[in-house]
C-alpha cells in the first residue's frame, strides 16, 4: 500500500486517499494534489495502524472509484485478514467500491489469517 501511495504522488495523480495507516497519511501531508481522510482509533500492536473508533459508519457511506487495498492471506480462495477490526474495516470500503484492486505477492498464498475479510 505505501508503494502504491508513492507512485499516485510520484505521478501526481489527483486522490482522495482514505487511510488508516500512518505512514501513508505521512506521506500525503505535503502532497497538495490530494485530499486526505485518516481513519482514527487506537494504535494497532506491532504496525503502524490505526482501529477502532466510529469508522465503520463513516466508511459504509462512501463511494469510491477506485479501492486499493492488501490482505493478511489467501487460502482456499478465501481472502482472509488478522483481526475483526480489519476484516470489518475492509468489507465496509470494498463495500462501496467500483474498481477493487488487491495488492498481494506469492508469500499470501497459504492459510494465514483470522476471518474471512469480503464475502
Amino acid at each position: 500500500m505505501y508503494q502504491v501511495a508513492r507512485q499516485v504522488i510520484l505521478n501526481r495523480l489527483p486522490v482522495t486517499a482514505i487511510t488508516n495507516d500512518l505512514e501513508i497519511s505521512k506521506l500525503f501531508m505535503e502532497y497538495k494534489e490530494a485530499d486526505r481522510i485518516n481513519l482514527g482509533g487506537g494504535l494497532r500492536k506491532g504496525a503502524h495502524t490505526l482501529l477502532g473508533g466510529p469508522w465503520l459508519s463513516f466508511l459504509k457511506t462512501l463511494h469510491t472509484d477506485i479501492c486499493f487495498w492488501g490482505i493478511k492471506g489467501i487460502a482456499h480462495e478465501h481472502l482472509r485478514d488478522s483481526s475483526l477490526e480489519v476484516s470489518d474495516m475492509k468489507r465496509c470500503i470494498l463495500g462501496g467500491a467500483g474498481i477493487k484492486i488487491l495488492l498481494a505477492d506469492s508469500i499470501k498464498f497459504g492459510d494465514q489469517g483470522f476471518r474471512d475479510a469480503c464475502s
